[in-house]
């Protein structure tokens, strides 16, 4: 009867290594991991999007952080809105800077051109000639006001200036750019050099040639 030779298992150093699997042929075999996404950290927090590109120079965070203690406190502060604004939702969150409520009002159907009930103003041009900010006043609710199709050659009915030339009159630079970026008309800012004292829109008429 014939005699069957025992398999001897491989035990040498290269029989090891000839049995393993290299890691490159596991790495190969195994699933390609998903890309790690970068949380998007404005998002979760509520933040808005980021704004289209501007020509306005980027906003001094030192002017930017009093504009936003100075807009608080002038929101916190702000007087019981005067009883000839009450039948106006969009006037009445106006005269306290309510962005949300100005939102709101031109949700509901609020034209951004409604005339004030005191002044016969509108809201681009009272925004425009509002003093009391220290060179950036809210540039949310002018944003919103122009994404609503508010007239941008209207013009205040106390001094014939349109909005544009307000803010420069004013010394509001940030919503001159924005006016100007959005297609405000700069044919009367000859007239007004003369009146302009704020340096950053003296800076803004010379750079775009006005």
């Amino acid at each position: 009867m014939p005699v069957l030779a025992r398999a001897t298992p491989l035990t040498s150093s290269a029989a090891r290594k000839a049995a393993a699997p290299t890691a490159a042929a596991l790495a190969s075999s195994a699933p390609s991991a998903a890309p790690r996404r970068r949380p998007n950290v404005a998002a979760a927090a509520g933040a808005a999007p980021t704004p289209p590109s501007s020509s306005a120079p980027a906003p001094n965070p030192v002017r930017a952080a009093i504009s936003s203690l100075a807009t608080a406190i002038y929101q916190m502060s702000a007087p019981a809105a005067d009883p000839a604004l009450a039948g106006s939702p969009l006037w009445t969150a106006l005269a306290k800077l309510d962005a949300p409520a100005v939102a709101a009002a031109l949700d509901a159907g609020a034209s951004p051109d409604e005339p004030s009930p005191v002044t016969r103003e509108t809201p681009l041009v009272m925004i425009a000639k509002r003093g009391g900010h220290y060179k950036y006043p809210p540039a949310g609710i002018p944003t919103m006001l122009i994404d609503k199709g508010a007239d941008l050659e209207a013009r205040d009915p106390e001094t014939g200036k349109t909005a544009f030339e307000l803010s420069l009159v004013k010394g509001w630079q940030n919503i001159g750019y924005l006016l100007l970026d959005r297609g405000a008309s700069a044919s009367g800012v000859a007239a007004i050099k003369g009146q302009l004292t704020c340096p950053d829109c003296k800076r803004l008429v010379a750079e775009k040639g006005l």
